[in-house]
């Protein structure tokens, strides 16, 4: 791999997982909650970590061991049949007596989704 693609793939990282605060204060028996958004640009497995640094904020350069902080995430698409067809025409149907038409549709994802058919207001013409 070349050093341009590993840049690629690096700021590609840096688009994908988006650390919402780097640093702060923490004063004593105080906590405080860090939020860590994620937003994927592709569908794909993240398997990566970020370092945590623990500091005095005097300067006298004590430190804490460094903690690593695994995020694991994965994007993923919902993904009907591409090309599914729009429109169903039943053409003459006589009263009281039913007639069907199929309609394939295939879940391409990686996952089960669920659907939902709405009715609009009846049309006639």
């Amino acid at each position: 791999m070349t050093s341009e693609q590993r840049k690629d793939i690096e700021e590609t990282k840096a688009r994908e997982q988006l650390l919402m605060r780097t640093q702060g204060r923490l004063d004593p028996s105080k906590s405080e909650t860090i939020e860590i958004s994620f937003n994927a640009l592709r569908e794909q497995k993240f398997l990566e970590s970020i370092k945590l640094e623990v500091e005095d904020v005097e300067g006298h350069g004590i430190k804490q061991e460094e903690k690593t902080i695994n995020i694991d995430s994965e994007a993923f698409n919902i993904s009907l049949n591409d090309g599914m067809q729009t429109e169903l025409d039943f053409g003459a149907v006589r009263v009281g007596e039913p007639k069907e038409l199929p309609l394939y549709l295939k879940n391409q994802g990686q996952y089960p989704i669920s659907f939902d058919f709405r009715m609009k207001k009846a049309m006639t013409k």
